[in-house]
């Protein structure tokens, strides 16, 4: 499972991201921008499980 945390400042965000299956941890900060959130998010987008049916 993949964990994004974020802390949200007026002009910069401090992102956390952990991945339980190989047990990584990154932090990065960034621009409080929606340009830059959304990079943040498109890149650590999680894979969407098959539905059973």
């Amino acid at each position: 499972m993949k964990i994004l945390a974020l802390y949200i400042g007026e002009h910069n965000t401090m992102c956390w991201l952990y991945d339980s299956t190989t047990q990584q941890t990154v932090f990065r900060t960034t621009d409080t921008t929606l340009r830059h959130l959304r990079k943040i998010f498109a890149e650590n987008r999680p894979r969407r499980r098959a539905q059973a049916g």
